[in-house]
């Protein structure tokens, strides 16, 4: 890769456990991936410890290569006042993560001009603009993970609503009077469909003794739960099923509300590839109206687990570009 006169920023994707971190070019070429465990457990100042200690790693990478980094964008969990670069509100994942200065605390530490936002929608705009998504006006990404989250792309622009909560898929209501969601709702669409109540409802079953081929209730992990379903497993055919006809049900409100040109459908559990993105878009199919059904797209991402870090490098350049026009 030919890096003279390129741009390049540092995109970080901070999840539950690990922090991805790699350097961007303008036109979403990735460089240096690597991760670094999260730790979460440890609290905000150790989790912003390590985003300026990778942001310092991932200047010192850039020296070497004689690569010129102009910002860094930050995929962070939770609601993000984007403009500000503050975390508003608590996560699961971390314990304290509440009015969090990110943007103000990172750049004193580095010097560099730093863009956070939530970490799905940066997905999403990794897929707009270099994956799955490219060359499409309307983008949907819904990003299934420990939870679920999501991104809405219109003409380039993220949606982030009036108050940054704008496409939290995972906590649409699927069940008016269902499970108890620690955002305060109940029957949110991650309760059903995300992997910590996909393993969960698993593991329950299988102590209420329904018969698997799994041989042992502790120590699951969802992958385990996707390999035995790939190899017909009743009870996991049984509950990614269940998981999948609630993820359908999400989809359509999507379809209904926005019309994208397209969904795209990554983080962990998406791992399974064609067969799970078959079920979902035929559940889906089933439930939008008919007037929609010829243009329903649903793919699998892209870019895998590196979209949220493409996504964060190239939307602080976007966003570092135009605050130097102003």
């Amino acid at each position: 890769m030919n890096n003279k006169n390129k741009i390049f920023s540092i995109g970080l994707d901070l999840g539950g456990t690990n922090l991805k971190c790699g350097v961007v070019s303008e036109t979403g070429e990735l460089i240096g991936f690597s991760t670094a465990p999260v730790e979460s457990e440890k609290g905000k100042d150790h989790i912003l410890n390590l985003l300026i200690q990778v942001i310092n790693d991932g200047l010192s990478f850039a020296g070497k290569k004689q690569i010129t980094v102009i910002a860094a964008g930050i995929g962070c969990p939770g609601s993000i006042d984007f403009e500000r670069g503050i975390s508003l509100g608590p996560t699961p994942h971390i314990p304290d993560w509440e009015n969090v200065d990110i943007r103000g605390t990172v750049e004193i530490a580095t010097g560099l001009p730093v863009y956070a936002n939530n970490d799905a929608k940066l997905m999403t705009y990794g897929e707009y603009r270099t994956g799955a998504g490219r060359g499409y006006h309307t983008v949907a990404g819904l990003t299934i993970g420990t939870g679920i989250g999501g991104g809405i792309i219109i003409n380039g622009e993220i949606l982030s609503g009036c108050t940054f909560n704008a496409a939290e898929f995972g906590h649409m209501t699927v069940e008016h009077n269902g499970r108890p969601c620690s955002c305060g709702n109940r029957g949110c669409l991650e309760q059903y469909a995300g992997g910590k109540f996909l393993l969960k409802d698993f593991m329950d079953a299988l102590r209420r003794g329904q018969a698997s081929t799994v041989a042992r209730d502790s120590g699951l992990t969802v992958k385990d739960i996707i390999s035995v379903w790939k190899n017909g497993d009743v009870l996991a055919a049984q509950i990614i099923g269940n998981a999948v006809n609630y993820l359908g049900a999400g989809i359509a409100n999507i379809v209904h509300i926005f019309n994208p040109d397209i969904i795209t459908v990554g983080g962990g559990i998406s791992e399974a590839g064609e067969p799970l993105i078959k079920a979902i878009f035929e559940s889906a199919y089933s439930r939008v109206m008919k007037t929609a059904r010829n243009r329903l797209l649903i793919v699998q991402s892209k870019n895998g687990n590196r979209a949220g870090t493409i996504g964060a490098g190239l939307w602080a350049i976007e966003k570092h570009k135009k605050q130097s026009l102003q």
